[in-house]
């Protein structure tokens, strides 16, 4: 009596339990397959930048602003916040400058730069390394040493370091944008121009 008893409960509790997986799988199966009514509020926005991306470009845009008056003023303290004492420069006609050099370029008297002006376009953050891209205008004073060259317009990328909850430039490069004049023989802009930033 007691062996039949206990061969129906085994065959209840596995009823049971089939039961209970079943129900389980087609749970699972329907969550999944859930209509979606605005597929746009589960796919990220590729038009719009996000909050945190524009707030780095504003931030990148003020140290690059802090720059563009350092060199204004030929302020040295001015660049030391802003230049890494590892900063490689590498200028648009393939000039190679270090930070010592950059700064005693800038801020002497008769210095090859009138005015900088950089503007960020975009900002990749990657921990303490931030990669910086946008375009600059250098202007050039206009006195009988530097007549030959003209005020040069190109696109840069730059690299930064996190130090201490402030952002110095390790690495900067430019590419000077030529106007198109149909002849092949043409040299770029800023092939003569110096380190200038």
């Amino acid at each position: 009596m007691y062996r039949s008893f206990f061969r129906s409960c085994r065959c209840s509790l596995r009823l049971l339990f089939c039961v209970a997986l079943v129900l389980g799988f087609a749970s699972v199966q329907l969550h999944g397959q859930t209509a979606v009514t605005n597929p746009s509020t589960y796919l990220p926005s590729i038009d719009t930048p996000s909050n945190e991306a524009a707030l780095e470009v504003v931030a990148m845009q003020r140290i690059a602003d802090q720059w563009d008056e350092a060199v204004q003023q030929h302020d040295p303290y001015a660049l030391d916040l802003v230049l890494s004492p590892k900063l490689v420069d590498i200028s648009s006609g393939g000039q190679v400058t270090h930070r010592d050099e950059l700064v005693a370029l800038v801020t002497k008297k008769k210095s090859p730069i009138r005015a900088l002006d950089q503007k960020v376009s975009s900002v990749r953050v990657l921990g303490d390394v931030a990669i910086v891209n946008g375009t600059y205008n250098v202007k050039f004073p206009p006195d009988e040493e530097h007549r030959a060259r003209k005020d040069e317009t190109g696109i840069y990328s730059q690299v930064f370091e996190r130090l201490s909850n402030s952002w110095v430039c390790i690495n900067s490069q430019r590419t000077a944008l030529v106007a198109e004049s149909g002849r092949s023989g043409d040299k770029k802009k800023g092939a003569n121009n110096p380190a200038v930033f």
